[in-house]
């Protein structure tokens, strides 16, 4: 998407079983970490504990375990299905506005994204998809995108703050003046209608 950098994580075996160990997926990056809902979570640590009684199961058991198994698997996978569909259906419903951001000319890329934190009526999917330009080379993409957070909470009255806040914090050290007050601006929206 424009100039949004997309950097490419190996992650050893090892490296990934320590990361689920501690919080239940692969990766390591926060954004990974906190998109997951409570019911993913709960639904793999069932799905554990149910492999877990693989081990010391008898024959008669062992039939009603696997089904359990099976069961937590579909439900995982239904959650991705959920996750995916609404993801296509919301670039669908914005693909005009999604194009705008898709651009190579900055300044339609900050039109874009302005026009998604305003009129999107999936305020998680925009605020998703700020995180990513939160981090632009751009000051003015960057600085916008930290501006919508605060749209996104005045809105949508909620936005998912262990996500966001280590971002509007980076950015009121940013050493760009217009994504530092941009960053003020976010915050205090954040502050006045995410109680």
């Amino acid at each position: 998407m424009g100039e949004v950098q997309i950097k490419i994580t190996h992650y050893s075996l090892t490296e990934a079983r320590e990361n689920f160990k501690k919080h239940y997926i692969m990766y390591r990056d926060r954004r990974s970490i906190l998109k997951q809902t409570d019911k993913e979570i709960q639904t793999k640590k069932s799905l554990i504990n149910a492999f877990e009684k693989l081990r010391t199961a008898n024959n008669e058991s062992i039939q009603q375990i696997w089904k359990e198994i099976g069961f937590f698997e579909k439900v995982l996978d239904d959650i991705v299905h959920e996750s995916t569909e609404r993801c296509s259906n919301n670039i669908e419903k914005n693909q005009e506005i999604i194009n705008q951001i898709n651009s190579d000319n900055p300044d339609t890329i900050v039109r874009g994204l302005l026009s998604l934190a305003l009129n999107a009526d999936d305020g998680e999917f925009v605020q998703d998809l700020m995180v990513r330009y939160s981090q632009h080379k751009n000051e003015n993409i960057r600085g916008i995108a930290i501006l919508s957070f605060g749209h996104i909470a005045r809105i949508h009255r909620t936005v998912n703050k262990d996500l966001i806040i280590p971002h509007i914090n980076d950015a009121l050290n940013d050493k760009s003046k217009f994504v530092r007050g941009h960053a003020h601006s976010a915050l205090d929206d954040i502050n006045m209608f995410c109680k």
